[in-house]
């Protein structure tokens, strides 16, 4: 949960609606139970940055007790059963009295994790929080959750909802919480309640133009500097930029990448360009599929077929890779991969080494919907993705699982009694095949489609349990994370079942 590269707020910017959320966050409370604000907005409207402006607030006052925040582009950090954990952790971090109750709590009940959520949060959560709030000294305590629309899904963060819905208000008054998400119909079901406040981030009002135009004026300060480039931006330029924004934060963000990708007065006309024949560029999809076309417009289709696996894998990935494991997973160069990457830097976050993060939901959103798409060039199409990663992970483990992988001397010694297990572990079990480990049978079980299916993996799946399978444990051993294994099991059994249904 580090928001170290997560942005803040320029100077001037959001003025009105921060200082009515540090009131709301702020204000005396009479009642006996914590009080819940609700900030809605659109994608791209800037909800994110804001809440890392507050955030930022309250911890220079030392009263953010926990600042969470969820990505769908990093699965592993969006799953709902970890929600709770996470928040107690953070607050025991904040809170001595907080962190001395819940030592008790977990010593009183050391397996609560696999425990119902409901008593995870009354453990976890609601009797620390009471040790808190009792601690005189103690002043108002924050609590700032961001995204809360990209934790898991519909199906999958139904309890915790429901567990929101019915304690987090409940919660004593000396704490204040913050949320932030899409106007969903299930998170509008959880928080539609007397104590929770909704807020409306606004993107049709003057003050997101205001807004919108001061963030042009400072991003566009850098190319100003371009001796070659007098008198930029030209008169009218913000204007016409702010405009076409539409209130929507990404799209001014998007189209600041795609004009310092070029020639700066170049990318200005196609982007006016493509507004005068009538296309709506406050609608992102205008601007995703410019950006992509000036990108890879020279592009062969064997070249595009690369493409859409390297943005295919990017987005469904279960985690966030680097692009060496990117290119391993694919099998493609590592020089041809990070090539792509450099022509995607308005679209992605990427330096090499470090996982790629994708900007914004937005663009898993549109690459995904064909119709929004529209150009076949950068559809995923998402269950043949995971089915071809499913391959991909299938392929590794077959070239580089084998016996005794980290070369020990004996098996007759506990790992942890080893020295320098750690040191042979990272050199042996590469990130790559780590990755193909545990998360093979998520990309089979997520590609799982009709007869598509039939025919294609048993052969793999019969080899992997006949000649990996020992060498696959091994490596959960070696890793000391043995426990994900029942689970991982159990995706292939249920893909086992599907896969028997459709081949009757």
């Amino acid at each position: 949960m580090s928001a170290s590269s997560r942005p803040l707020c320029l100077e001037g910017t959001r003025v009105a609606v921060r200082a009515r959320l540090v009131d709301l966050l702020s204000r005396r409370n009479d009642s006996l139970h914590c009080e819940v604000t609700w900030l809605v907005g659109l994608a791209g409207s800037g909800k994110s940055t804001l809440l890392n402006s507050i955030a930022e607030h309250f911890r220079t006052l030392h009263r953010c007790g926990a600042f969470i925040f969820f990505d769908r582009s990093d699965p592993a950090n969006s799953d709902p059963r970890r929600v709770i954990p996470t928040l107690a952790y953070h607050l025991a971090r904040f809170s001595a009295p907080f962190s001395k109750r819940l030592d008790e709590q977990i010593q009183a009940r050391p397996d609560i994790l696999d425990s119902a959520l409901e008593s995870q949060f009354q453990n976890l959560l609601a009797e620390p929080s009471k040790a808190m709030a009792a601690f005189n000294n103690h002043n108002l305590v924050i609590i700032v959750i961001d995204g809360l629309d990209e934790c898991g899904d519909e199906k999958s963060r139904n309890g915790l909802f429901e567990i929101f819905s019915k304690h987090l208000p409940k919660l004593p008054p000396t704490f204040r919480i913050l949320i932030a998400s899409r106007d969903e119909k299930d998170i509008r079901t959880a928080f539609s309640q007397p104590n929770v406040e909704r807020v409306l981030l606004r993107t049709d009002d003057d003050a997101a133009a205001r807004d919108i135009a001061e963030y042009f004026r400072a991003r566009l300060t850098s190319i100003a500097k371009n001796p070659d480039l007098p008198d930029w931006p030209r008169p009218g330029v913000i204007e016409q930029l702010t405009r076409t924004a539409g209130g929507l934060f990404i799209w001014a963000s998007t189209a600041v990448g795609f004009i310092e990708d070029g020639p700066s007065n170049e990318r200005l006309q196609i982007l006016f360009k493509i507004s005068r024949q009538g296309k709506s560029l406050t609608n992102l999809d205008a601007l995703y599929q410019t950006t992509l076309h000036h990108q890879f417009q020279t592009f062969l289709p064997h070249e595009l077929e690369s493409l859409r696996q390297i943005l295919g894998t990017i987005v469904l990935a279960r985690e966030r890779l680097t692009d060496d494991v990117l290119s391993k997973l694919l099998g493609l160069e590592s020089s041809y991969v990070r090539d792509i990457l450099s022509r995607l830097r308005s679209l992605l976050q990427w330096s090499s080494g470090e996982p790629i993060v994708v900007l914004h939901a937005s663009f898993p959103d549109f690459l995904g919907d064909h119709a929004r798409c529209q150009d076949s060039r950068w559809y995923i199409d998402e269950l043949a993705h995971h089915r071809d990663l499913a391959n991909a992970c299938l392929r590794i483990m077959r070239n580089f699982l084998r016996f005794n992988i980290c070369g020990l001397d004996t098996s007759y010694v506990r790992n942890k009694a080893i020295d320098g297990i750690h040191r042979l572990v990272d050199q042996n079990i590469t990130t790559d095949l780590a990755y193909a480990c545990q998360h093979w049978a998520d990309h089979l079980h997520l590609g799982v489609t009709a007869s598509s299916d039939v025919g294609r993996f048993p052969v793999e799946i019969r080899f992997f349990l006949e000649d990996r399978f020992l060498y696959w444990l091994e490596v959960f051993s070696l890793k000391d994370c043995f426990h994900t294994v029942p689970k991982i099991l159990g995706v292939v059994a249920e893909w086992c079942k599907v896969w028997i249904s459709l081949s009757q």
